[in-house]
């Protein structure tokens, strides 16, 4: 096959499809097929290889599209975006506009899967071919708004808001970085930065949403109940579509951020936080705290109230208490 994502094309639609038709579409040989199926299957990919079939792409999926998503941009967000790619496989689409994007402009990557993703704390983050919404938006901040330090609570706002938007209305946050539905974890964001003393700070904000997962697709990843859209009482959006709402959201919510600091989002993330008003358990460095939480302050600080005093956490892990 002339390339892997040709033929995943090919294969998209979850129908059969023979060897011999695969064959004459691309000008090579059955041979040369079998042999790439072999390689998409040796890394995970789901084809199914049935003699007197053909293949096929095990539960379909089609193959996310720099065209399908463009279309769908609005566009302001069309214009500032100075790339947007769609890459088959990625280490990690973070990393990947961390080292490759100009400090100047907004630009977006894709990816179908990612072989080396990573979640909060260095934690591996595997998504299944087809299965997710993996993607990032690369922004510059030429000057750091108010309360800079909560600009993930404000994507993770954005990234909820579309979601809702597109009719998943039980879509929460959960702080520092995780979307909710219930006690069920949708999906999650990672913000990265780098920048030159005096000059832009290049913030990248990568977004994992679970879209349709296999049953067991997340064990030894995620350790609490999860949850993908497929499973909402909605109608299940196409992957394009929902990653272009969630770069328009994205794109105007850093905009507004990087005027306005903070401030403007408190009440947006008051009526999505899901810690809110409960008893919750703080796992940072060096302690494990208990108290009620009460919402964030102005720098995106988790406020815990432990007794008589009021306590503030800008990283850790937390759990509601059971019970609460």
């Amino acid at each position: 096959m002339s390339s892997p994502a040709r033929l995943l094309a090919a294969l998209a639609s979850g129908h059969f499809v023979s060897g011999e038709q695969l064959a004459k579409d691309a000008g090579v040989s059955r041979a040369a097929v079998w042999k790439q199926v072999r390689r998409l299957q040796g890394r995970g990919i789901p084809i199914d290889a049935v003699r007197g079939r053909g293949y096929r792409l095990h539960g379909g999926a089609p193959l996310l599209s720099v065209e399908g998503i463009t279309a769908q941009l609005n566009l302001p967000v069309r214009t500032r975006l100075s790339r947007l790619e769609v890459l088959l496989e990625v280490d990690s689409t973070n990393t990947y506009l961390l080292d490759s994007a100009s400090p100047a402009g907004c630009g977006a990557c894709i990816a179908e899967w990612q072989t080396a993703g990573r979640g909060r704390r260095g934690r591996a983050w595997h998504a299944p071919f087809g299965s997710s919404l993996c993607f990032s938006l690369a922004y510059p901040f030429v000057q750091l708004p108010p309360g800079f330090g909560g600009l993930g609570l404000v994507a993770g706002i954005a990234v909820a808001e579309a979601l809702q938007a597109e009719g998943y209305g039980g879509v929460a946050l959960k702080w520092p970085n995780d979307l909710m539905v219930g006690s069920a974890k949708l999906g999650g964001l990672l913000v990265e930065s780098r920048g030159e003393a005096g000059g832009t700070m290049r913030v990248v904000v990568g977004v994992g949403i679970n879209w349709r997962l296999a049953s067991g697709a997340l064990n030894g990843q995620v350790e609490s109940e999860w949850t993908d859209l497929a499973s909402l009482p909605a109608a299940l959006s196409s992957r394009d579509s929902l990653i272009a709402h969630c770069l328009n959201a994205l794109v105007m919510a850093l905009d507004e951020f990087s005027h306005g600091g903070l401030a403007a989002f408190r009440e947006r993330w008051a009526g999505m936080d899901t810690l809110s008003g409960k008893e919750v358990e703080v796992h940072s460095a060096n302690e494990r705290v208990r108290g009620r939480a009460e919402g964030i302050d102005d720098e995106g600080a988790l406020r815990v109230r432990v007794g008589d005093e009021l306590r503030r956490f800008t990283s850790g892990e937390v759990s509601v208490r059971p019970g609460a």
